[in-house]
């Protein structure tokens, strides 16, 4: 992902946001180039506040004062349409963790930096703005109630595990009968949410007394955890390896072991 030359593109880029930006940024930190992910940080920003446009439109979640709910979709282009219409492939395009999922990077980066003042400032002012907003996206426009007390979440899509309804007509391969992939909280979803919330949890507890965010006092903050904290435990199998690179290529291996 190289914001520079995708907004230079000509027609507009496809962005994917996904496993992608993970697959680009991932050697940064490890390999001590943090200039390298310099542009990301302003990318996601813009991102999320074209996406506060999308929780509104597309899901009815008005702006808040305090972490502001976002949401980006699968693919954007160069104008950052987060705040149309899922584009691309509709098996594709419909995945709403999909911008907090490349938001993670930011927690991998501050991680690598460790506790120093500038990180630290970092984290207050930058990354738990961002992930409080897709916390709040998940808590109140995704996740949902079963009748036993279970938090489910969707619609999303399962692209790499598509079904065939029963009744389908046709033959038995994916070329002659209809599959689908609409589905209710996949793997990757349970997986991306979970890391989200814990890590938005972990970063509150770092903040010193008396000192919010850019966007929340301190009370609202820990109130925000609390409620991530409550969600995870309703959750089924929430307890699953943190995304990011190491969950990203556990995601690929998975793929080589169902037969892709």
């Amino acid at each position: 992902m190289r914001p520079r030359a995708f907004q230079r593109a000509t027609p507009p880029a496809k962005l994917t946001h996904h496993i992608r930006p993970h697959h680009q940024y991932w050697p940064a930190t490890i390999a001590n180039l943090d200039a390298a992910l310099a542009p990301l940080p302003p990318f996601l920003e813009s991102l999320a506040n074209a996406g506060r446009t999308a929780a509104a439109t597309l899901y009815g979640l008005p702006p808040q004062q305090c972490h502001s709910p976002w949401v980006a979709h699968a693919y954007t282009d160069a104008s950052l349409a987060a705040g149309g219409t899922p584009q691309g492939d509709a098996r594709w395009a419909l995945c709403p963790v999909c911008g907090a999922w490349a938001a993670l990077l930011l927690v991998s980066r501050f991680r690598y930096a460790g506790r120093t003042p500038t990180a630290m400032e970092t984290l207050r002012a930058q990354i738990l703005p961002l992930l409080g907003g897709a916390v709040r996206f998940f808590l109140d426009g995704y996740l949902f109630e079963d009748g036993q007390g279970k938090l489910h979440g969707g619609p999303s899509t399962s692209p790499e595990n598509s079904y065939a309804l029963p009744h389908a007509a046709g033959g038995s391969s994916k070329q002659s009968k209809p599959y689908h992939y609409a589905t209710l909280l996949p793997a990757i979803d349970v997986a991306v949410v979970a890391t989200v919330f814990g890590a938005y949890v972990e970063g509150a507890a770092m903040l010193a007394d008396g000192a919010g965010t850019t966007d929340c006092e301190i009370v609202e903050v820990r109130g925000l955890a609390e409620r991530a904290v409550n969600a995870l435990m309703r959750m089924p199998n929430a307890a699953m390896p943190r995304v990011g690179l190491d969950g990203a290529w556990l995601w690929v291996v998975g793929l080589v072991g169902i037969g892709r």
